[in-house]
């Protein structure tokens, strides 16, 4: 996200110094899955639609979006809770919700901002483990104030101090895996794609879609 005056950084041995904003756009889109402190769900959406959003925008086939969406959704133990809606969960569902929602994008790099820091020590943990879990085969960049809540979890502890890495040591052996160099040419969304998330749209707030239907009604009936 932000840019870099002196030196290079490589990814997969490859200079980033000449990536245009689309160039770094793509890429996020292809290899990072960010896990957010304040959740960003989509509130109208159920556990379901919120996790089939990511699948549908991934360009995951049809035919097997809601049979992925649905055994992602029992991974992070959220199967009793398929079809509430997200404004009705706590917060540790919602940021299981939101951990299978990156799991459906299925990018090699997970990054989680602070993904404990609204939750109570019960749930925290909960969430730790199942990202322990998810980082046996993806990488689990965890961002937090609080080293003391992670240290049983972490493998490597990178600290930063105004603006300087001043500590940066492997605390546990793990094993080293190649990232799968990936093709950055953007994928448009196919069309029918769109008419899935704007029906999911329309369905998930009835009571706004019949207002605004019957507020159009008039609106054409008026200017006829």
């Amino acid at each position: 996200l932000d840019s870099y005056e002196e030196g290079e950084m490589l990814i997969n041995n490859e200079e980033t110094s000449y990536f245009s904003v689309n160039d770094w756009e793509d890429y996020r889109k292809e290899y990072i899955a960010f896990i957010f402190q304040n959740y960003h769900l989509i509130e109208s959406y159920t556990v379901l639609q919120n996790v089939e959003a990511a699948l549908i925008l991934s360009n995951y086939p049809k035919d097997k979006i809601r049979a992925r969406a649905i055994e992602i959704i029992n991974r992070v133990g959220l199967g009793d809770h398929i079809k509430h809606k997200a404004s009705k969960l706590s917060g540790g569902q919602k940021q299981r919700t939101v951990i299978a929602r990156a799991i459906a994008k299925d990018c090699p790099i997970i990054v989680a901002d602070e993904p404990t820091g609204n939750l109570d020590s019960e749930s925290a943990d909960i969430i730790l483990k199942l990202l322990q879990e998810i980082s046996k085969d993806k990488l689990v960049i965890l961002v937090t104030h609080d080293f003391n809540q992670v240290k049983d979890y972490a493998t490597r502890k990178i600290r930063i101090f105004d603006g300087e890495i001043v500590e940066n040591k492997v605390i546990k052996k793990t094993e080293v895996k190649e990232i799968e160099n990936k093709n950055l040419v953007p994928k448009e969304v196919p069309f029918k794609n769109m008419v899935k998330m704007v029906f999911n749209n329309l369905t998930a707030t009835p009571k706004k879609t019949i207002l605004m239907t019957l507020v159009f009604l008039l609106a054409s009936l008026f200017f006829g």
